[in-house]
């Protein structure tokens, strides 16, 4: 069910309400180590959006927020020395939180652009499942590996067939214990942000149109780890090249 309301012109207000069913895939099910059940639940979401233009730019802002609660939510989790990842269900989950969204454009003479997007994410899913005994202090605490903060912005700047974009993210610390405990170094994940730089010219043939793009990951050398003693790559460079020939058309 989704509903909007625009009663200031350029102003939207959204709400929608969603039914969860999600069956386990066959990743799940092979690695599995008991019967899993499908998800399912209900997510409620409501937010406002805005936006506006004038001679050669525009923007956009948005605020979402939504909660829900999924039964048997499938979590993957390290099992013992961390050796392999296996799929569980979590009896209930309560997922909630809060997207904040922007965007600018602009365009000038002789075929140059550029555009900004921003986004900030808040994101709570805590484990609401009973107590397994009384020592269980998993219950209301986040799920691993899951950010409470998160972001990104994406900054691009366009002349004719010249791209050049620059993506910054950034995750907050993750705990990677279900009771979120910090007595150890190795209770969570630090934070991280992320820089990657690229350089994109697009080339068009008669019979097919070409785009080649370089790529600069990891712009600052960052050290980071997505998972507890899994080092991420540092500065490395990827090379693409797309080819979409133009099918059926006359020469």
């Amino acid at each position: 069910l989704l509903l909007d309301w625009n009663p200031f012109g350029r102003v939207v207000f959204k709400a929608s309400v969603a039914r969860n069913y999600r069956f386990p895939t066959l990743n799940d099910r092979h690695f599995a180590k008991n019967m899993l059940l499908p998800e399912e639940g209900f997510t409620y979401d409501g937010g406002v959006e805005a936006e506006g233009s004038a001679e050669g730019a525009s923007y956009g802002v948005s605020l979402t927020f939504y909660d829900s609660y999924i039964r048997n939510w499938i979590f993957w989790y390290p099992d013992k020395g961390a050796t392999q990842w296996l799929p569980t269900n979590i009896r209930l989950v309560h997922a909630f939180g809060a997207e904040a969204s922007a965007r600018a454009a602009v365009e000038w003479g002789r075929g140059w652009s550029a555009r900004v997007d921003a986004l900030l994410a808040w994101t709570r899913s805590l484990n609401m499942r009973e107590p397994l005994n009384g020592a269980d202090n998993a219950v209301g605490k986040q799920l691993p590996y899951v950010p409470v903060w998160s972001g990104a912005v994406t900054v691009r700047l366009q002349w004719r067939s010249w791209t050049v974009d620059y993506k910054w993210n950034y995750y907050s610390e993750r705990f990677t214990t279900s009771d979120n405990s910090m007595k150890t170094k190795i209770g969570r994940v630090k934070p991280y942000f992320m820089s990657d730089v690229s350089l994109e010219k697009a080339f068009s043939l008669r019979w097919a149109d070409f785009t080649v793009k370089g790529v600069v990951n990891n712009l600052f050398n960052e050290e980071y780890e997505s998972v507890l003693s899994r080092p991420m790559p540092r500065l490395n460079y990827e090379l693409f090249l797309d080819i979409r020939p133009r099918w059926g058309r006359r020469r």
